[in-house]
């Protein structure tokens, strides 16, 4: 039997980059912000608490699609 477990912060990841597909609306700055900064962000913590920064912003990387997939089907892009 396969168990799939998600925890609160694969949900933060997700909507972190959720948002900065969506912050294209507003400026498309913001979304290059957005990934920079949480880019920045995981790194610091791999680099100092030895967290995964490869499935942490693979799991951001999820929010992002997601969110680009939602703007072309709302055909806003």
């Amino acid at each position: 039997m396969v168990q799939i477990v998600i925890t609160g912060e694969q949900i933060a990841h997700f909507l972190v980059g959720l948002f900065s597909a969506l912050a294209c609306l507003v400026n498309i700055g913001l979304t290059f912000a957005g990934i920079l900064i949480f880019l920045i962000y995981e790194m610091d913590q791999d680099w100092h608490k030895g967290d995964w920064l490869d499935e942490e912003f693979a799991e951001m990387g999820c929010g992002f699609f997601s969110g680009v997939v939602l703007l072309l089907i709302l055909s806003v892009l």
